[in-house]
Parts: structure tokens; sequence; C-alpha cells
């Protein structure tokens, strides 16, 4: 599997106050690949530092490996609307593969009560388009809702919802 730290470097994603998108989306990768990695999966990581990647970067990473599953991770920030808020699991259009690992992640968060989850769609984005493996982009939450915001700052938080 390769994880992606989407953003990174000079490109901080969205940010709010002070929590940058950036920090989180890295924080994240390296802990549920040590989680992965103890249930016995190879991860390959785009990267495992604050760095910038241009697209072309990540998907020629991903693209060298044998890795059955790419995953990107990203938080989500709706200006319109503060009040949305949940876990989005992004598949590339034409892929039926890909959809169906992203069904299937929000299917099992469903499970986890204390998420809040919206739903898998399609979308032509270049990480997904572009990769030879199936591939999902994963929304863990809106920056733009000030209490999703805060629980995806808050690492204890997520730690404990990743080990379940």
């Amino acid at each position: 599997m390769v994880l992606d730290a989407g953003h990174g470097g000079k490109d901080g994603g969205t940010v709010r106050s002070n929590v940058m998108e950036k920090e989180i989306n890295l924080s994240v990768v390296l802990f549920l690949k040590d989680i992965l990695q103890a249930y016995g999966c190879e991860v390959i990581l785009t990267k495992s530092t604050d760095e910038n990647l241009e697209l072309s970067e990540r998907v020629e990473i991903a693209n060298h490996t044998n890795a059955d599953l790419f995953v990107s991770l990203h938080c989500n920030y709706y200006e319109d609307a503060a009040s949305v808020f949940g876990l989005e699991c992004y598949y590339y259009t034409d892929n039926t593969e890909s959809r169906k690992y992203a069904e299937s992640i929000i299917g099992s968060t469903k499970e986890n009560e204390s998420i809040s989850v919206r739903a898998a769609k399609a979308e032509s984005y270049y990480v997904l388009s572009e990769t030879a493996m199936p591939a999902v982009l994963i929304e863990m939450g809106f920056l733009s809702n000030h209490a999703e915001c805060q629980r995806l700052a808050d690492s204890d938080y997520w730690r404990r919802r990743l080990q379940r």
C-alpha cells in the first residue's frame, strides 16, 4: 500500500487559525503506517517529512511500486457552510475497483459511531486518475467546521479512532 500525506512544505493546504492541514495529514499517515505494518502490511510513503511534492511526483512514486492500493489523506474545507462535516472518500470515476475500496472505507467508518461519514464520491483528481493501481483520496473531515477542526487537530482523538 502507498500512503500519501496531502500537501506539505510551502503548500500548507487548508489552514484554519493555527491548524494546518499538511500537519494533520502527515501525522495521520505516519501513525497509520505503524498500525498497518504491525498487521504485516508493506507500506510505502510518498514522503515521511514535511516537504512539497508535485502531484506527478506522488503518482510516479506510487507507480514504481508493486502496491495494491494508493491512499491519499487530506482535510476538507467548505467556505459556504461551516456546518458541513464528515469524512468523504473519493475514487476515480471510471475505476470500479477504486470505487469498491472507497465504499468499503465509508462502510467500515460508518460502523465507528464516533466518526461522521458523508459518502464515497467519483472524482477525476490527478492522483486518482494517473495511478496504476486502485486509488482513493480520503478527506478526513472539514476544517471549516469548528468542532471537527478541533477533533482533527487533537492527535489523541484520531489515534483512538485509528486503533479500533
